[in-house]
């Protein structure tokens, strides 16, 4: 008999709609992003914000610019 595998795929709204077929599938567990959900990624997170505006105002290019 064929092993079965399962997959599980954390996935934004605006994915799911681009890829309706991922519902469709019985070996996909769509699960939403909570990756960032914990409280020491949350103070990190703004502790990067804060970070990234202090480079900004200092004139220089903020460390997680995604496109500069």
């Amino acid at each position: 008999s064929r092993r079965r595998h399962t997959r599980y795929i954390s996935v934004t709204g605006v994915q799911t709609c681009a890829l309706p077929i991922l519902t469709e599938l019985d070996s996909i567990i769509l699960l939403p992003h909570i990756g960032s959900a914990s409280v020491e990624t949350r103070d990190r997170m703004a502790i990067l914000v804060a970070e990234n505006v202090l480079d900004a105002l200092d004139g220089k290019q903020p460390r997680s610019a995604v496109a500069p």
